[in-house]
């Protein structure tokens, strides 16, 4: 059975792009904050761009500029805790992880569409295997007593991620542009690859400290 050519740009932007952002997220430092600063102006400069075509361009903009910021603010301040990296490599690897079994799950199996109007392309099917998805770091890094506290994190992160992609979906029909931009072959623009990032990371600011208290005392 052949490959898709969508699925395999997919799939080489991952395993190109993946190692890259988790050795300058381990080195952090200058470095990390290089990558967040670059990363935060293409997701400014798209969002702006789209939000521009719109006539309550205004409005979108002020809405994306707290959303963005909120987003890479929480990313900064979750690297700055003694267990950082480990905090944003769960973030960056449930997010990924969600993403890509939602969307193997629902090429597989198809079945009704979340939200036709919004993203077509989007099932029940794909959904459930983003739940899925989000918790398999989490499995792989605590499959002990305190699994529970994880996977209720994990399913958390599935359904916010979702959210948070329906969301730019949203503005993206809204404006009729299929992508935030083309940075990524197959995976489109920055904020194709981070909307549910941005929306996840302030859950965990909030969530993985308090668990990790609770599991270590």
């Amino acid at each position: 059975m052949s490959i898709p050519d969508n699925l395999k740009k997919r799939l080489l932007t991952l395993f190109v792009g993946a190692p890259i952002v988790i050795g300058l997220l381990y080195i952090g430092g200058i470095t990390f904050k290089i990558m967040m600063a670059v990363a935060m102006f293409l997701a400014f400069y798209e969002w702006f761009s789209m939000s521009k075509k719109s006539r309550h361009s205004v409005i979108l903009a002020l809405f994306g500029a707290i959303y963005i910021i909120v987003g890479f603010i929480s990313i900064y301040m979750l690297r700055q805790f003694d267990e950082g990296f480990v905090f944003v490599l769960l973030l960056l690897l449930s997010v990924w992880g969600s993403d890509s079994v939602a969307y193997i799950v629902g090429k597989t199996f198809k079945g009704p569409k979340m939200s036709p109007t919004i993203s077509p392309n989007k099932t029940w099917s794909g959904y459930i295997g983003a739940l899925l998805g989000a918790s398999i770091p989490f499995i792989i890094y605590n499959s002990g007593d305190d699994i529970l506290l994880f996977l209720m994190l994990s399913v958390i992160i599935g359904i916010v991620g979702q959210s948070g992609d329906l969301m730019v979906s949203a503005l993206k029909r809204h404006v009729k542009v299929k992508d935030t931009g083309a940075l990524f072959p197959g995976h489109g623009g920055m904020l194709d690859r981070i909307d549910a990032l941005l929306l996840v990371a302030p859950v965990l600011l909030f969530a993985l400290p308090v668990i990790f208290e609770k599991v270590g005392g």
